[in-house]
């Protein structure tokens, strides 16, 4: 039984919520604690949802043997799409790591060395690189998705999986 279309779902609505909160980069939401934690839950809980379909789909690759080249055209997009959201998740660990124990960690042997990766974690990681990683990681989101929807309905579907599979997939 393949469950890779029961799996899939889930991190697709959570890391397409997650993207799209990022972006919204409005001054009151910024400057509310939970919004952090809000967007952090959406990326972790998207992202282990994504490890697991990514899991579950090479277990139905053989369910479609004809598709083997969309397979895996979608199958990198999926990596592509994880290591994305999964560098995204990484910068939000340090920060939560730092709400949670940063005290702590200050005090400790090892203070000035968090202190100096917390500043870089801040400063240039979260606004150069966070809405371009969710942007970016949406429409990685968005292709993998299409080309999943192409192994399973076909190619010629409607208009958009048309036009991904012109694009990203070698006849």
């Amino acid at each position: 039984m393949n469950i890779h279309p029961l799996l899939v779902h889930f991190p697709i609505a959570l890391l397409s919520v997650y993207a799209v909160f990022e972006c919204l980069r409005f001054k009151k939401l910024l400057e509310l604690r939970e919004w952090f934690y809000i967007k952090a839950t959406f990326l972790f809980l998207g992202g282990l949802g994504a490890l697991a379909a990514a899991k579950a789909g090479d277990f139905g690759k053989s369910l479609f043997p004809a598709e083997m080249n969309i397979i895996h055209v979608h199958e990198n997009f999926a990596k592509l799409t994880i290591i994305i959201f999964g560098l995204l998740a990484l910068i939000y660990l340090g920060i939560f790591i730092d709400n949670v124990w940063g005290e702590r960690i200050r005090r400790s042997s090892f203070g000035s060395a968090w202190e100096a990766m917390i500043a870089v974690d801040k400063k240039v990681f979260i606004g150069p690189v966070l809405v371009p990683g969710a942007a970016i990681g949406l429409l990685s989101l968005i292709v993998t998705g299409t080309l999943g929807a192409s192994i399973v309905y076909g190619v010629t579907n409607d208009p958009v999986t048309q036009l991904v599979s012109r694009i990203f997939v070698r006849p």
